[in-house]
């Protein structure tokens, strides 16, 4: 490798490292042990005879998925085609989290891309920790493990299984790694980084001689990942799921009526009443009942709910899943559910799983570095001060949630009174034209909603052309006291856009203002910070066209203010442009990272 390259490749490294001990050496001999097996099981010719399965148990951070990863590829080079399995719920390396998984490996397993996903296993537990419900995770292990064991031909048994555990190995975690280890009959245990495990594990087994137990030393790359970071791979994960590894898949957004969608529960079902049990007992939910999800709930909104492949509800606890969903708004009113699909078109099965997952909007994602230069700048380079601003942000968006509006919700808004221009100004700023005579509403509530729906989708575009901020242009012709916004609807607009759109605000064009609105400018003026309100230029009908040609390139600029372009507002050309601008904005969860956090 040339010295270039060399420095090229390298500068993507934050650390080099170079262990003087390495337990690679290790490795291969534990490759070269299931491989015997491996072969001793083809020679045999009947499916009675299996090739090794081999389970991969430790703590947290012990290396284990990255062991599973490389004996897998070693299987693969030597020609076997072994089936992977993951039961942890935690993480998920085949699936989204929450899920047991299995899915054969055909070929050398990809670093980025990681396990194929072509045609997995897939049973949805629907929570990120066995506790929620053990005898649910028990029941759907064995039933991975029966339909392995049926599919499974001669050649596939004799390349064997290894499978991936969780790294909680004590009290009731180690009562489920145990009943694992008898559901799919594993024969070779490879204990990674804990010599109490190994002991305890090799005690326990001591009656079963079949079974050989390995201890084996982490490796000396492996660092311990904060919750942060555990939290950043589930949710990359699940991204992953909807818009590919390297963000070139398109997922679909849709909306369906509650009536549509017949959606389930496992678990936590209704109790016996305590009168109807014996003396002393008490009262617990049945941990595998199936229950119709009867109402339309906003606990469903930021919900991951499984499609599952039955025909029948009775059959939903012991069938695998065809694929996930994010519910990414639930319209209680409308009773209508908004979800985005891997796909366009029907869904693969008419029954819908939910659990407790929640792929909840990520906030760290959404500071980047130019929202927070954007809220240092409004508080003129105080850090303190910019702290609190983007915290009380944060809150807010948080609670009003802006990024899961959609255009469904506030389609009944949209009569021409916000729209984005199909330009932008001299500046290239992304244009806003407001124009109050449009306005239909009463309901102050959906006013501010449908503000906040255009601020979104404005700010997103800005930040796509880098510019980054938005020029308002306020058309108030027609202008009257039937349409003007009421103090309240104009003070919370003021609120929103000083407080949680900070620097957004390139310009402020107040075109035609006609005396009546003087008197609000007076009212609102003192609630002004001084920066704003040096961004707001009025323009009249003396230096209308000077200010105008100024300001745009008036051939783009719509006819009616003075331009010369062709187009103008079509409510449902309009909704398609924003509908597109949706599924990254109200699943703003759901985008891919371009930072990935090291394993």
């Amino acid at each position: 490798m040339n010295s270039a390259l060399r420095s090229k490749k390298l500068k993507y490294f934050v650390l080099r490292y170079e262990s003087d001990e390495t337990p690679m050496v290790s490795y291969l001999n534990v490759h070269d042990g299931l491989e015997q097996r491996r072969r001793a099981a083809k020679e045999a010719s009947t499916s009675n005879v299996s090739g090794p399965r081999t389970i991969i148990v430790g703590p947290t951070d012990a290396g284990k998925s990255s062991l599973g990863k490389i004996l897998l590829n070693y299987a693969v080079r030597a020609g076997w085609v072994p089936t992977a399995v993951d039961l942890d719920v935690g993480q998920g390396s085949i699936t989204v989290p929450g899920c047991i998984a299995a899915t054969p490996v055909e070929a050398l397993i990809d670093v980025e891309e990681g396990l194929p996903t072509e045609v997995p296993l897939v049973y949805f537990y629907g929570h990120q920790n066995p506790t929620e419900n053990p005898e649910l995770y028990k029941f759907l292990v064995e039933r991975l493990a029966d339909v392995l064991s049926r599919r499974a031909n001669v050649d596939v048994q004799a390349a064997g299984v290894m499978i991936n555990t969780m790294g909680w190995i004590e009290g009731l975690g180690y009562e489920l790694l145990l009943h694992s280890i008898e559901a799919l009959k594993a024969d070779v245990i490879l204990v990674v980084g804990q010599e109490r495990l190994y002991n305890q594990l090799r005690n326990h087994l001591r009656a079963r001689p079949e079974v050989s137990v390995v201890r084996l030393h982490s490796s000396g790359g492996v660092v311990t990942r904060t919750p942060q970071v555990r939290k950043q791979s589930r949710t990359r994960r699940t991204k992953e799921y909807f818009y590919g590894v390297r963000g070139d898949l398109s997922p679909h957004s849709q909306t369906a009526s509650f009536e549509e969608l017949r959606i389930f529960r496992i678990g936590g079902g209704p109790r016996a009443p305590s009168s109807a049990l014996p003396l002393g007992a008490t009262s617990v939910a049945d941990p595998l009942r199936v229950t119709a999800v009867t109402a339309v709930n906003a606990e469903l909104q930021n919900s991951l709910v499984a499609v599952s492949h039955a025909n029948t509800p009775d059959q939903l606890l012991s069938v695998s899943v065809a694929g996930f969903l994010y519910i990414s708004n639930v319209d209680i009113h409308q009773r209508t559910i908004t979800y985005l699909a891997p796909c366009p078109g029907p869904l693969p099965g008419k029954y819908l799983l939910t659990g407790n997952l929640k792929a909840n909007p990520s906030l760290e994602e959404w500071c980047k570095d130019t929202t927070l230069r954007r809220y240092l700048a409004a508080r003129n380079g105080n850090i303190a001060n910019a702290a609190k601003m983007l915290q009380n942000t944060l809150e807010w968006r948080r609670s009003y949630r802006p990024h899961e509006i959609t255009w469904e919700s506030i389609a009944d808004e949209a009569t021409g009174k916000q729209v984005i221009a199909p330009c932008t100004d001299k500046g290239g700023r992304t244009v806003v034209i407001m124009r109050p005579r449009e306005e239909r509403s009463k309901d102050t509530e959906a006013q501010i909603r449908f503000l906040v729906y255009t601020l979104e989708i404005a700010s997103k575009i800005a930040d796509a052309s880098g510019q980054g901020k938005i020029t308002w242009l306020i058309d108030f012709k027609g202008y009257s006291m039937r349409n003007a916004p009421s103090i309240r609807v104009s003070l919370t607009t003021l609120s929103i856009l000083q407080n949680h759109y900070p620097e957004r605000l390139g310009l402020a064009l107040c075109y035609l203002p006609p005396r009546l609105f003087s008197m609000s400018w007076k009212a609102l003026h003192p609630f002004i910070d001084t920066v704003t309100a040096e961004k707001v230029v009025f323009v009249s009908s003396q230096n209308e066209a000077a200010v105008m040609a100024q300001k745009f390139d008036m051939d783009q600029m719509e006819a009616c203010l003075g331009g010369k372009g062709s187009w103008t507002y079509d409510k449902q050309e309009y909704s398609k442009f924003c509908r597109q601008q949706e599924p990254r904005s109200t699943a703003d969860l759901l985008q891919p990272l371009d930072d990935r956090p090291t394993a």
